[in-house]
């Protein structure tokens, strides 16, 4: 089994397009059909852990691997209107071709098209001209402090 890094399918060390695309692949792929990486475990696409490999785990990729936004075409840590001229400059929006679009060309609800249901998705994720999202901070841990202070007291 290969080992990489959560949501590193292609194993580079980065996190990008190229992961994202092979994520909506296997996300897009109907049931019953062979998967297109099935050299891979596909547990390894499963981002959210609920066994299931679909638009959610997209979804989540974007949000806490990529951390930024459903809209962000380019992956630039920002969904604004860069991404929307590169997808409407793709001419794929509702062009009545079957699963012909990508992340990068607007599909960003992992139907393999681009439609007015992938607008919706990305304004509705709220991140249009907010610039990038905000890092997660963890909280510190105080109790190894606290019981170091407390021997070095009692001490």
């Amino acid at each position: 089994m290969i080992e990489t890094a959560t949501g590193d399918f292609d194993a580079n060390d980065r996190r990008d397009i190229s992961d994202l695309e092979m994520l909506v692949a296997e996300a897009s792929t109907p049931s019953g059909n062979s998967r297109p990486f099935n050299w891979l475990p596909e547990a390894m696409f499963d981002i959210n852990g609920d066994t299931v490999v679909n638009r959610w785990d997209t979804e989540d990729w974007v949000r806490n691997v990529a951390n930024t936004y459903l809209g962000d075409a380019n992956l630039d840590g920002e969904f604004n209107s860069s991404d929307l001229v590169q997808v409407y400059a793709a001419g794929e929006f509702e062009d009545g071709v079957w699963r012909n679009s990508t992340w990068s060309t607007g599909d960003w609800n992992s139907d393999r098209q681009f439609d007015s249901a992938d607008l919706v998705a990305a304004f509705q994720d709220g991140g249009y001209e907010r610039g990038p999202r905000a890092l997660a901070v963890p909280e510190p841990n105080l109790a190894g402090i606290s019981m170091c202070l407390i021997i070095s007291i009692v001490s």
